[in-house]
């Protein structure tokens, strides 16, 4: 069975780049921020970046998907909630937490 670069390598390096890019997007600006620039606030090598994205475009969609999943199924349980109004206060407490 053949296996992509990235799923034969550790999540905890993907995990590391993600967290360092949020901590550079956040200080530089996505546009003004380099992958080599998060490569090194992870300790990593661009190397490794491209290990596991493509290009920054895809490292943005990665954050994007890593923050949207809590918050989608919560959202799915309020909706599958046959009591609406109850699911969505628990929705805007966690939220607000």
């Amino acid at each position: 069975m053949w296996l992509s670069a990235a799923a034969r390598t550790p999540p905890r390096t993907r995990e590391r780049l993600l967290d360092a890019a949020e901590t550079i997007f956040f200080e530089c600006g996505i546009a003004a921020a380099s992958l080599e620039e998060i490569a090194a606030e992870a300790g990593l090598t661009r190397g490794a970046v491209y290990w596991h994205f493509d290009n920054k475009d895809d490292l943005v969609r990665a954050i994007y998907e890593r923050a949207k999943l809590p918050v989608q199924a919560l959202m799915d349980r309020a909706v599958a909630d046959a009591e609406p109004l109850a699911a969505l206060k628990q929705v805007c407490i966690h939220v607000l937490r």
